[in-house]
């Protein structure tokens, strides 16, 4: 009964760590693939001008995105708490993790989407800068 009960009280930082552990690998997956394990068009293919604007302002919104909304979120989140009456600073770890876990998801799943924009053009263009750029500014904000 004992052993059930503690498999059900997941920790959620553990949990957490996780998420983020497995979102920055993928970034490194990612950037793998972009490298060294794809065959990629001759370097030199021409790509429309409109195409590559439209995938790097993806990744630029992203990016920008990935700081803004999870702070808003978290505002929000601890609005939310404080006019239910109970103090922050009194609540334990473990009961403020899952409400700190979706701007976190947020951030890590908008910073992911930059690399993956980066991916893109150098599927299309043949060119591996844009994916280790995209994957070197997503990894700074992990």
């Amino acid at each position: 009964m004992q052993t059930q009960q503690r498999h059900q009280q997941q920790n959620p930082q553990l949990v957490m760590m996780i998420l983020w552990g497995a979102l920055a690998s993928a970034q490194v997956i990612f950037l793998f693939m972009g490298t060294s394990v794809l065959e990629l068009p001759t370097e030199g293919t021409t790509m429309p001008d409109e195409i590559k604007f439209t995938f790097m302002a993806v990744a630029a919104g992203s990016l920008f995105m990935s700081f803004i909304l999870p702070k808003v979120m978290g505002k929000g989140a601890r609005q939310r708490l404080e006019k239910s009456g109970r103090s922050i600073d009194a609540m334990e770890l473990k009961e403020l993790l899952p409400t700190a876990m979706v701007p976190f998801i947020l951030r890590c799943a908008l910073l992911e989407s930059v690399t993956l924009m980066g991916l893109m053009l150098t599927l299309q263009s043949g060119d591996k800068t844009y994916v280790m750029a995209c994957a070197a500014v997503a990894l700074v904000g992990f």
